[in-house]
């Protein structure tokens, strides 16, 4: 390996042996669960309970994602729009407080539900969820 290639691969290796996401679901939780108000992954991820377990803010929109597909989390659409803003907040779903009327609900259309397979309709994406795989199709943008 080349210098410059050898101070990457470490500095690489040591984000990732420095952040355990073994912890992140839970800590999300925790703060998802006691804040009053819908939170976006920056500002989660600036907390210091998630920053110990997440290499980056884009980490924790991923565990968020797939918190809402799993009907674990309430998304809501961001105040901010353009580039490096965010566009989704999350809130704990059930939580107690202010009912906001642009909160999305994750509910996929299902087109075929087969014991092998299911297929569901998600906007502009199919969904082919097998017991060991997940296959998406997705439109080309512009069509």
């Amino acid at each position: 390996m080349s210098g410059n290639r050898t101070i990457y691969f470490f500095f690489y290796w040591e984000i990732i042996m420095r952040n355990n996401e073994a912890g992140l679901f839970p800590a999300l939780e925790a703060v998802l669960r006691a804040s009053d108000k819908p939170l976006d992954a920056q500002e989660l991820f600036d907390m210091a309970s998630v920053k110990e377990h997440a290499a980056s803010a884009a980490r924790v929109s991923d565990y968020l994602g797939n918190m809402w597909r799993k009907g674990v989390v309430t998304r809501l659409p961001a105040a901010g729009e353009g580039r490096g803003k965010p566009r989704w907040m999350y809130q704990w779903k059930g939580q107690k407080g202010p009912k906001y009327l642009d909160a999305i609900e994750y509910t996929p259309r299902i087109l075929a539900d087969r014991p092998a397979m299911l297929i569901t309709e998600e906007g502009r994406d199919i969904v082919l969820e097998f017991e060991n795989l997940v296959i998406t199709i997705r439109q080309k943008p512009g069509k």
